[in-house]
């Protein structure tokens, strides 16, 4: 675990060594949840992010989860925090599975796409239909 407060020191601890889980304050002096966000992307990091917040409204709750935040928790509820952190640790192995199958499905499909349009009955099949609708 470490603290920072500052960008730098945010992408200089990135850098150090790997990360399972990322929590950052909504708001800090020098910092903030967007900047983590946007140097976690720009670092092409799938690592969870979770903010906390005093307080937050609800459009800048939405950008957040748009720009990528995997979850937030307010200050004032801090019960939800442990649960959450421990969810989102074991999420990886699921997420990554997913993607492996996903990639599975890709693939298998371009596969087919590629071998039916390598076929000479489909260029027939079309114009024969082109032909019998006229």
């Amino acid at each position: 675990m470490e603290r920072v407060a500052i960008e730098p020191g945010f992408e200089q601890t990135l850098e150090r060594e790997p990360w399972d889980l990322i929590l950052v304050d909504h708001v800090l002096p020098d910092f903030s949840a967007l900047g983590a966000l946007s140097v976690q992307k720009r670092k092409g990091l799938d690592v969870p992010l979770l903010i906390v917040s005093d307080r937050i409204g609800e459009k800048a709750a939405v950008s957040l989860i748009r720009a990528g935040a995997r979850n937030l928790c307010l200050k004032e509820d801090l019960s939800s925090l442990a649960p959450t952190i421990e969810r989102k640790l074991h999420e990886p192995a699921e997420c990554g599975k997913l993607r492996r199958e996903q990639a599975k499905e890709e693939r298998a499909r371009e596969r087919l796409t590629a071998a039916f349009r390598a076929r000479p009955f489909r260029s027939a099949w079309a114009r024969s239909r082109i032909g019998s609708s006229r």
